[in-house]
């Protein structure tokens, strides 16, 4: 979708990374055990929310300058 420059895609793009995030952290409560892919993973769907965050930023305020 960001490559057809959708005007959703970072949206959804920081709800895959915040899904996985809540993922990880669950299977963490779920198997009590510690890899080196946990935090990996986790790194990777933070960095996935927070680089969405500025790439959706003007798309939100475009939205939010329509309709108010």
């Amino acid at each position: 979708m960001g490559l057809l420059r959708l005007r959703i895609a970072p949206f959804l793009a920081f709800a895959i990374g915040i899904g996985q995030m809540i993922w990880i952290v669950v299977e963490l409560i779920v198997i009590k055990e510690l890899s080196f892919f946990h935090p990996l993973c986790f790194g990777i769907g933070l960095a996935l929310a927070a680089t969405s965050t500025s790439w959706g930023w003007p798309t939100f305020q475009g939205w939010r300058a329509v309709r108010g």
